[in-house]
């Protein structure tokens, strides 16, 4: 008897296990297939177009504080065929007096977008120290030639400036002579930078040419650990040891001590309410039972928007509860049957009962393991919220309020990476979809609506993003997941 509770055991493991193989699997031949860098980039204008309003204002801000700091602009540029699925933007800067250069960038990658910018010295001889304030780990081998340290923490060019500045002196290279671009030589510049990286990458056995499609593509090995990077427990880590190497260097440069003088930031062109707790209260208690489960509806006042979600429906998570509870009741079952079984064996024979006690106290165990992460996945599973949930939305950030998937905060708008909307199938094709937001800093992803209707959701996206200010004229569709 006791080797039905082993076997369910078995399976519980193994079945994440194997999944967790075939995603490997699945993600590496579409890295391997699909995604690719430019071999020959193209730089262009960029045109107001381009921009989104939150783009337009982040931009006005950094060259306010770079100006301050004697950078001068020298090229306003966009990428739009870099990399496979994203887009580019850059402002190129140059500090008349050190010769120093910095640049911003924003990509926009399916729906996403990531704001970082760098601080440079280029040496004659070839060595570079790189200063930059980005909150992302790459995928690609880092050159030994260029000093690079992040500091993600970092919010503004002034403070991001004299940590580049104690670093060259530290380094001893405050008087070494440096390489720089001019209006005349900014494209050969970037893609002189471009071709420095992407041609190591090839070196050592990243990435190899396509010169029929024009196109770096990723070798088996680039593919297999470029999964393997990104892969969310394993990026967590490196994203925190680098902050630890980070902060180590952020302290030998003694910058604790070193207060940013306040700089103004450029006045935003579409009014928006910084979002309060009382308000959020108020608004869920007032609209309670007011929504059928899973139904959104959209507010749009005063340039924020309020998204309402009905009390959520039995879904996947409902499901795997029961299941659980199920599997559960099953191993304690089949362990109190072992254990019955044992006692009358003990008085009919000794010896057969010892032997099977030895390997009673295994099964106990491995029983106990099993089922104490069966019954935490049933509590995470019913500590739902229950009622009407709230999201507000406005120019400062997003506040949610009674939403199962996240907790009754406010998260500013530079802390989010992106708002997706997942479709699935239910019964007969009926189209649902989950709302899910992603943090530069948080541990995993939100899901904001367990399920609703897919275009009820996409529509409360648009407003949420446009009420932000974030780009939403190339909103990718709904991303598929498989049935329901």
């Amino acid at each position: 008897m006791w080797i039905w509770p082993v076997i369910v055991i078995a399976t519980l493991i193994g079945l994440p296990v194997l999944s967790l193989l075939l995603f490997f699997t699945k993600v590496t031949l579409r890295v391997h297939r699909k995604h690719t860098v430019t071999i020959k980039p193209t730089f262009e204008e960029t045109r107001s177009e381009d921009l989104s309003e939150e783009m337009r204002e982040i931009i006005g801000q950094w060259i306010q504080q770079f100006s301050s700091q004697g950078f001068e602009v020298l090229a306003n540029l966009k990428n739009a065929d870099g990399v496979t699925g994203a887009k580019g933007i850059q402002l190129l800067f140059v500090q008349d007096s050190t010769k120093d250069t910095a640049q911003t960038f924003i990509v926009r990658a399916a729906f996403k977008r990531v704001f970082s910018v760098t601080v440079s010295s280029d040496f004659e001889d070839g060595y570079r120290i790189v200063t930059t304030s980005r909150r992302t780990v790459g995928v690609l081998p880092r050159n030994p030639d260029v000093d690079s340290i992040a500091f993600p923490w970092i919010k503004d060019a002034t403070t991001l400036c004299e940590a580049h500045r104690r670093r060259v002196i530290s380094c001893g290279r405050t008087e070494s002579d440096r390489r720089y671009p001019t209006t005349d030589t900014v494209n050969s510049w970037l893609k002189k930078l471009w071709d420095e990286t992407l041609c190591r990458s090839v070196r050592v056995g990243y990435l190899f040419a396509d010169p029929a499609c024009g196109v770096y593509r990723y070798t088996w090995k680039g593919a297999i650990l470029a999964t393997v990077k990104l892969f969310a427990p394993i990026r967590r880590i490196r994203m925190k040891r680098l902050e630890a190497a980070s902060r180590k260097v952020w302290n030998s440069l003694k910058m604790e001590d070193f207060t940013a003088p306040p700089t103004l930031s450029l006045p935003s062109s579409r009014s928006g309410r910084v979002i309060s707790r009382d308000v959020a209260e108020h608004s869920r208690l007032e609209y309670a039972n007011a929504l059928a489960p899973g139904e959104v509806r959209t507010e749009i006042s005063d340039g924020s928007v309020t998204t309402r979600i009905g009390g959520n429906p039995i879904n996947g998570a409902t499901i795997r509860a029961w299941i659980n509870i199920a599997l559960s009741v099953f191993i304690i079952s089949s362990l109190g049957i072992e254990f019955w079984i044992s006692m009358k064996l003990s008085s009919i024979s000794p010896a057969v009962a010892s032997r099977r006690e030895k390997k009673m106290v295994t099964l106990l165990l491995t029983c106990v393991i099993s089922v104490t992460f069966l019954l935490f996945g049933v509590i995470s599973s019913f500590q739902k919220k229950k009622g009407e949930g709230v999201i507000f939305t406005s120019r400062e950030g997003l506040r949610a309020s009674n939403v199962s998937g996240i907790p009754d905060t406010f998260i500013p708008r530079d802390e989010i990476e992106g708002i997706l909307v997942v479709a699935f199938k239910k019964g007969f094709g009926l189209k649902r979809g989950r709302l899910l937001l992603y943090r530069f800093d948080a541990k995993r992803r939100y899901c904001l609506v367990q399920e609703a209707d897919l275009s009820a959701l996409m529509s409360a996206r648009k407003e949420m993003l446009e009420a932000m200010g974030m780009n939403v004229t190339d909103a990718p569709p709904p991303l598929p997941v498989g049935q329901g």
